[in-house]
C-alpha cells in the first residue's frame, strides 16, 4: 500500500485512541506531537515524510529516533521514555491493523525503556500550602474565584486539565459529599469531599453568581466567561506564589506548580495513615505502582483513617518543521 503510515497513523489517532481506548483530546494531543517529532526527525535524515513507508518502520530508526530525542532536542529520559511509550502503542495497533511487517514491529515492541535515576517528588508543607491559600484573601470575585482554584487542587488532588473542566453538577452536596472528575482517557471517579470543602464551595456558587446559572455551566472561567487554560491556572498560582513567599521563605526555594500541590495532598494523605489503594483511587492512578512514589518519598508516616485526614488549609516545546501536509493535519490538533 502506497503512503501506508499516513494513512495507519490517521486511522491510529482519529479512531483508535478515541473510539478503542476511550483517550481524552488532551492524551491524544500528546501522542500526536510525538509524530511531529518522529516526522521532524525524519526530515534531518533526508526522508520525506509523505514518502515514508511502513517497511522501513523498524527497531533501528526507533532506536536513532530516541537517540536524537535525547541528545539533539535535550528531552530527559522520562520523556524519551514517554515518546516510547507511544510508538510501543502505535506499533501494537500495527500488529493487529496492517501486519505486513509483522517481523519488524516484534523487533520495536523489544526496545526497553531507558533507566536513569528515580524522580523525586515536590511537595509542599502543610505551613506552606496554608501560606499560599491565605494569600488569595477572598476579598473579590476574582480572589474568590483564585482561592477555590487553588483550595480544590490541593483538596481533590485534581489535575489542571481536570479542574478546569469542573462543572457545577459534578458536585454532590448531600451526604455522602463527593465531586466527580473525569480523567486521563475519559475515567471518571468520584472524590470524597470533606465538609468544610462542600461549605466553601456553596459560598463560592453564592458570591460568584453561578447559584442560578445552569448545572453544566463550568466552576471556573475568565474575565471573557471563557474556560480558563493551563497557562492561566500557572499564572494564578504563581501569582499567590509571590505574594506568599514574603512570608514563607522556604516558598523560594521550591518549584512549584498546580501538579506539586497534587503531590502534596498525597504525601499528606500518607503521612496520615492513608492506605495507598485509597491514596491511588483518589488521585485517579491505574496502578498501584504509579503511587508507590509517595511511600518511598515521605519519612513521616502516621496513622489515621481517612475520613479524618482533612486539614484545615483555608483561612478564618514546539517542534520546527516545513510545510508537509501530514504535519500540517497533526499539528491542527495541537
Amino acid at each position: 500500500m502506497t503512503n501506508d503510515f499516513p494513512i495507519m497513523l490517521h486511522k491510529y489517532l482519529t479512531n483508535f485512541l478515541p473510539n478503542e481506548r476511550g483517550y481524552s483530546e488532551n492524551t491524544i494531543k500528546t501522542y500526536r506531537y510525538t509524530f511531529v517529532l518522529f516526522l521532524e526527525y525524519l526530515s534531518t535524515i533526508g526522508i520525506k515524510p509523505n514518502k515514508f513507508e511502513l517497511k522501513n518502520f523498524d527497531k533501528r530508526l526507533i532506536t536513532e529516533f530516541l537517540d536524537y530525542l535525547e541528545n539533539v532536542k535535550g528531552s530527559c529520559i522520562g520523556t524519551r521514555n514517554n515518546r516510547l511509550a507511544t510508538i510501543l502503542s502505535f506499533t501494537r495497533f500495527l500488529m493487529y491493523e496492517y501486519p505486513d511487517y509483522i517481523n519488524n514491529y516484534s523487533e520495536i515492541l523489544d526496545i526497553k525503556f531507558k533507566k536513569g535515576k528515580e524522580a523525586t517528588i515536590d511537595y509542599l508543607e502543610i505551613e506552606e500550602v496554608k501560606c499560599i491559600i491565605s494569600a488569595t484573601n477572598k476579598q473579590s470575585l476574582k480572589t474568590y474565584r483564585d482561592f477555590m482554584i487553588i483550595f480544590l487542587l490541593y483538596e481533590t488532588g485534581a489535575r489542571v486539565s481536570e479542574l478546569i473542566n469542573m462543572r457545577i453538577r459534578d458536585f454532590h452536596v448531600s451526604r455522602p459529599y463527593y465531586i466527580k472528575i473525569v480523567g486521563k482517557g475519559n475515567k471518571e471517579r468520584l472524590v470524597p469531599l470533606s465538609e468544610p470543602v462542600v461549605h466553601e464551595f456553596k459560598k463560592y456558587l453564592e458570591s460568584s453568581r453561578l447559584k442560578n446559572k445552569p448545572t453544566d455551566s463550568l466552576l471556573f472561567t475568565n474575565n471573557r466567561h471563557e474556560k480558563l487554560t493551563r497557562a492561566g491556572i500557572n499564572h494564578i498560582l504563581n501569582k499567590y506564589i509571590s505574594l506568599a513567599s514574603d512570608k514563607m521563605i522556604t516558598l523560594k526555594q521550591k518549584r512549584i506548580t498546580p501538579h506539586v500541590l497534587r503531590h502534596s495532598k498525597a504525601m499528606h494523605l500518607l503521612q496520615n495513615g492513608v492506605n495507598l489503594v485509597y491514596i491511588r483511587d483518589f488521585l485517579g492512578h491505574t496502578s498501584i505502582q504509579t503511587t508507590e512514589i509517595y511511600a518511598r518519598a515521605s519519612s513521616k508516616l502516621k496513622q489515621k483513617a481517612i475520613e479524618n485526614a482533612f486539614i484545615d488549609i483555608y483561612p478564618q516545546e514546539e517542534a520546527e518543521w516545513d510545510d508537509t501536509s501530514t504535519l500540517e493535519w497533526l499539528r491542527q490538533f495541537i
